[in-house]
């Protein structure tokens, strides 16, 4: 555990983006840290990487999107199948109870293609089977939850949808109800008329279609689907009509880390209706829903967070930080520095205080003898000092350093060497603010008649400062 906190301590030290540069290494650093850069340089670490985590760029879910509707100059084709697209249509009564009687009516679909150079047409009529659950790929349990059994679908069979009458070919299909008629190539016998237009005319037909709907807020899924309703009464006397555009939609989304990475979906969905209602003349056609294709296109187009969109937001924020740190830091770093370079080079060594010692006469006389002694060994060394008091009598003790200044009243040896001389010793009290040892130093001193009126005095002590 220590070892993991000093391993933290030390990447926390060098992670401090305020610390300041030395000329001279301190303790193998060439930079010294502040404990205000480490808290500060921790806040900013955790602001970004909080900032990072629930940031848009991570969670994918406030894309800038741009959503528009734009007119195409050819409506384009789409192909409609159970894969994204799912139908279902059907007679109901008020109840919404669907019910199939060949005798009654029938439903049919015509794929139409025409070519408008040549006026060329092709037309194919599939058959609608019954649904069943199969038929919902995209959500099964929507035949049961809404009751569609009774009702008609497509076959798998894909149909393709565009163009338009203004273009060079056009493509779409429609579903019409017809009532029953005999005819010797059916085997079918139809109910007389009056018995068919009062069966139809308190019903409805329904039809129900997938629609899409796009959540440019959903990353991973923005296309979600249900089943639309729309329904008209039935009149045996009129015909109705729907009409239905189908409109493309493309979603772009661009979800780089730091470049642009762009994926696209194509789906459709239930554009613009036309009704329209007309009196029946000499047909047993009564409704028809037709499908289309749109010249209206939906294009969506999201661009999510990217690193260095996060990192400007973040920029402000930081510099701010940043500067606050940097002043305080400095000021920090400032006063640490003096107080450690002070420590480091003001340290002296304990320094143990010596015994006192009294200097007597005796031992002055022993210290100035040597010291003349080794200036001129020729020098006699126990004739140089003679006090006029022979006790040992301590000197007096002066604070601070003592100073005695000896007068030499004789010359015995070679009176011309060393004449007119005061020998000073000091000592040093046991203060480690003072030298700790003895030195004897000569001072001048005045001419031979005027120490002879020394010879009398003792010893003194001068304080010196």
């Amino acid at each position: 555990m220590e070892k993991c906190c000093n391993w933290l301590f030390f990447v926390i030290d060098y992670a401090d983006i305020f610390r300041f540069p030395l000329t001279l290494n301190l303790n193998q650093k060439e930079k010294t840290s502040t404990y205000t850069g480490k808290v500060i340089t921790v806040l900013i670490i955790c602001y970004i990487l909080y900032s990072s985590i629930v940031s848009d760029m991570v969670n994918k879910t406030n894309a800038d999107t741009l959503i528009q509707d734009l007119i195409q100059t050819s409506r384009p084709y789409m192909t409609l199948s159970k894969e994204n697209f799912s139908m279902a249509i059907g007679i109901a009564n008020v109840n919404n109870n669907f019910y199939s009687d060949e005798t009654i009516f029938s439903l049919s679909a015509i794929i139409y293609h025409r070519n408008n150079n040549d006026n060329s047409v092709n037309q194919s009529t599939i058959q609608l089977q019954l649904c069943t659950e199969n038929d919902f790929i995209e959500n099964p349990s929507d035949f049961d939850s809404l009751g569609l059994n009774g009702t008609f679908c497509l076959p798998d069979e894909a149909i393709q949808v565009g163009g338009y009458w203004d273009e060079e070919t056009i493509d779409y299909f429609y579903i019409q109800l017809t009532t029953c008629q005999n005819s010797t190539d059916s085997p079918i016998i139809c109910q007389s008329q009056e018995d068919i237009n009062a069966y139809l005319q308190n019903n409805y037909i329904d039809i129900y279609l997938t629609d899409n709907y796009i959540d440019a807020s959903n990353y991973l899924s923005p296309i979600s689907s249900n089943l639309r309703l729309y329904y008209q009464q039935i009149d045996p006397n009129l015909v109705k009509s729907l009409n239905l555009d189908m409109m493309n939609s493309k979603i772009e989304t661009n979800d780089g880390f730091f470049f642009d990475s762009i994926h696209l979906l194509d789906t459709s969905r239930n554009g613009d209706l036309a009704y329209d209602t007309a009196l029946l003349e000499g047909s047993n056609c009564l409704y028809y829903f037709t499908i289309y294709s749109s010249n209206l296109q939906t294009e969506v187009t999201r661009n999510y967070q990217k690193i260095q969109t996060l990192i400007a937001q973040l920029g402000g924020i930081c510099n701010f930080i940043f500067l606050l740190g940097f002043f305080v830091s400095k000021i920090e770093n400032h006063y640490q520095l003096i107080t450690l370079m002070s420590n480091e080079l003001n340290i002296f060594p304990k320094i143990t205080p010596k015994k006192k010692e009294n200097l007597t006469h005796a031992r002055v006389s022993d210290l100035v003898s040597a010291s003349i002694v080794k200036k001129n060994p020729k020098t006699k060394k126990s004739n140089y000092l003679k006090s006029p008091r022979e006790n040992s009598e301590p000197l007096q003790q002066v604070s601070g350093r003592k100073v005695i200044n000896v007068a030499l009243s004789k010359f015995y040896e070679k009176p011309n060497t060393d004449r007119g001389h005061v020998f000073t010793t000091e000592k040093e009290d046991p203060d480690p603010e003072f030298a700790s040892k003895t030195m004897i130093t000569p001072h001048k001193i005045p001419s031979v008649p005027e120490i002879s009126k020394l010879q009398n005095k003792q010893i003194g002590t001068k304080k010196t400062h």
